[in-house]
């Protein structure tokens, strides 16, 4: 009901204003195609479409759509979500996958989180859950290193080689540690992207590994 709403006030502002549907379209920078999706119902606009449809009409953003502040608010926690990437900017920038710089992905998203709590609704559970989820990888990733390299390789693996008879296995051999914590990354990076989806959707985020550290 409200899409439908909104299409009835785009089309109504623009006729009052004296536009046609090309003419709105070049003073907002958008295409007609776009207008007449908005005017037809076919689809729900985002902020940033109706900001530049309300600028065209010099209406306060407010008159067209009374979700507004809901589509804001919808677009900041995708980016509180994509915010957890942050590690990325460390990793590239130290040259090094040491997976301490996990725990610098919670830095941001605390920021955001203390920046907009208790002003937009669902914002404290979302944060908790990012936090809760970064703070679990970085410790997965410490013991996945200690696990492969201190255990696996040291302990487990030269008794079964010996066992088959593998006179070459050198024990002191061990996985660069890049990759490892490298895989970790990924697999943290891909979960980060699919619940910004979810977030989208307005969906439970979905993770592998996740210990309420922060309830």
């Amino acid at each position: 009901m409200e899409n439908q709403n909104l299409s009835s006030r785009i089309k109504n502002f623009r006729i009052q204003k004296g536009f046609s549907q090309e003419a709105l379209a070049e003073h907002s920078g958008l295409s007609v195609r776009t207008i007449q999706r908005m005017e037809n119902n076919d689809s729900m606009p985002n902020a940033d479409s109706l900001k530049k449809v309300a600028e065209a009409l010099k209406i306060p953003i407010e008159k067209l759509s009374k979700n507004t502040k809901s589509l804001s608010d919808l677009q900041y926690l995708k980016a509180l979500n994509l915010s957890a990437l942050s590690s990325l900017i460390f990793v590239f920038w130290f040259g090094t996958t040491f997976p301490v710089f996990l725990i610098l992905s919670c830095f941001i998203p605390a920021i955001m989180w203390v920046w907009k709590k208790d002003q937009i609704e669902g914002i404290d559970a979302l944060s908790k859950k990012i936090i809760n989820i970064q703070l679990t990888w970085t410790i997965f990733a410490f013991l996945a290193n200690f696990f492969i390299n201190d255990i696996l390789f040291k302990f487990l693996l030269p008794p079964l080689m010996q066992f088959l008879k593998f006179d070459s296995y050198d024990s002191s051999l061990d996985i660069n540690n890049n990759y490892i914590w490298g895989g970790i990354i990924l697999l943290n990076v891909f979960l980060i992207l699919i619940n910004t989806f979810k977030v989208h959707s307005k969906e439970k985020l979905r993770s592998f590994l996740k210990i309420n550290f922060i309830k």
